[in-house]
């Protein structure tokens, strides 16, 4: 049986495991976010500089970071990935764990952040400017966003690639559709892009 979390009588997670110890890791959504922007944005790992500032967002209570993750940053820094990623899994823990094996990029944090404002605005009157919350309280919402017909979920329903038995008019439609929702180049890709091109015309 599948390990499920229970939402409506159980505290939210709010501590990871760090070399044995438990360690409080805060918890607010825009943390969590950021760390997905900063993580997409250093397509070949985190420097240094910018792996400091994340377990500075997670784990520094009055400035000061606990010696545990000190000792142990590449451990605390995987506790914490490992904590954030699982509030989709355990928001709607549901299916088979089957893939479509696709690595197409559908949803971006930061290309992405304007429709889901709207979305949350929309669909649970919520301003996220002055929103606060725990991070796993906001993925259960953010997964809602995601099943119901919203722009989030329209947005990445166009960036998915079509089965391959689709009809012709579908393929159609949905081109339309991708290229008015499709995500501005990440400098990781424009670089690559420019320089196939050189390589072409040489």
């Amino acid at each position: 049986r599948r390990l499920t979390m229970d939402w409506l009588t159980r505290p939210l997670p709010d501590t990871v495991e760090i070399a044995g110890q438990h360690v409080k890791i805060r918890t607010g959504w825009r943390r969590a976010v950021r760390s997905y922007i900063l993580q997409s944005s250093n397509e070949d790992g985190l420097n240094l500089t910018d792996a400091t500032a994340l377990l500075t967002s997670w784990f520094a209570r009055d400035g000061q970071i606990p010696q545990i993750v000190k000792d142990n940053p590449y451990m605390a820094l995987s506790a914490a990935y490992d904590w954030r990623d699982s509030a989709f899994g355990q928001a709607m823990p549901y299916g088979d764990g089957s893939s479509d094996n696709t690595s197409k990029k559908t949803f971006d944090w930061e290309a992405d952040s304007g429709i889901v404002r709207i979305d949350f605005k929309h669909i649970y009157g919520i301003d996220t400017s002055v929103y606060q919350a725990h991070w796993y309280e906001f993925a259960l919402l953010f997964s809602g966003i995601c099943a119901m017909d919203t722009l989030t979920s329209n947005a990445m329903q166009a960036r998915r690639p079509l089965p391959s038995d689709a009809a012709d008019y579908e393929r159609k439609q949905h081109r339309a559709l991708e290229r008015a929702w499709s995500l501005p180049l990440t400098e990781y890709e424009r670089v690559k892009m420019h320089n196939a091109r050189i390589l072409e015309e040489w």
